[in-house]
């Protein structure tokens, strides 16, 4: 019997520790299509759109297109978005940077800052972008 409470205790315990240490999922995304993208001029897949919401009201987001290799920003989609909870927010994405220029090929992530509730959220699924011929399928 001390062995099933002690054993128990434990579970309880880890529940309350793993919970303690996940955030809450701020930002859910609903769309990145196409994922693989190919702004070169040829027609086929020039643009990447991202659909997203959050599950909190925030009146001044920032939304940005990261480098996933470098961390840094290459694109600010938005500067001063008032996202409400649980409603779909939208951007299409060129592959340009903000001077218009366009970005190197590679791998980019979604980041959105919410600054009332003090967080920067990096979503984890990546996109491509090549600009080469499109070859994919």
């Amino acid at each position: 019997m001390l062995f099933l409470t002690l054993l128990a205790a434990a579970l309880a315990t880890t529940f309350y520790v793993i919970r303690d240490k996940t955030p809450d999922l701020m930002l859910e995304v609903v769309e990145m299509n196409p994922r693989r993208f190919s702004p070169n001029g040829d027609g086929k897949r020039e643009t990447i759109t991202l659909r997203f919401f959050v599950r909190t009201d925030e009146p001044h987001a920032i939304i940005e297109v990261i480098n996933s290799k470098t961390g840094k920003v290459v694109r600010r989609l938005d500067d001063d978005r008032e996202l409400r909870k649980n409603v779909i927010a939208g951007y299409v994405w060129d592959g340009t940077r903000n001077s218009g220029r366009p970005v190197g090929d590679g791998i980019y992530r979604l980041r959105v800052t919410l600054p009332a509730s003090d967080r920067v959220i990096e979503f984890p699924r990546r996109f491509f972008l090549e600009r080469r011929e499109y070859t994919w399928n």
